[in-house]
């Protein structure tokens, strides 16, 4: 459930989106943590968090200082500086 929501913030989910199962966007939908939102501009109808599903979502991630400057802070370790000791919790 954790993955389909990032994507959802990430991307958005297409309402058909095959890759995610019914059952989950159902039950994410019943916790209030997407809703189905239109674009103005293209008009396709996708999967978007709510404010609920966002605070899920960023709680728990934190910020590392990434191994190129230019690219500031990731969430991923693999993209990180090694051994780097600023970690800054969102």
């Amino acid at each position: 459930m954790r993955r389909a929501l990032r994507r959802a913030h990430a991307q958005g989910l297409p309402v058909d989106d095959p890759g995610v199962k019914a059952s989950t966007l159902a039950a994410l939908d019943e916790r209030g943590l997407i809703e189905q939102k239109t674009s103005r501009r293209s008009g396709k109808t996708s999967w978007r968090p709510t404010d609920r599903g966002l605070e899920l979502i960023t709680k728990d991630q934190c910020n590392l200082l990434a191994r190129r400057s230019e690219y500031g802070y990731t969430s991923s370790v693999a993209h990180a500086m090694l051994g780097e000791p600023e970690a800054v919790v969102g």
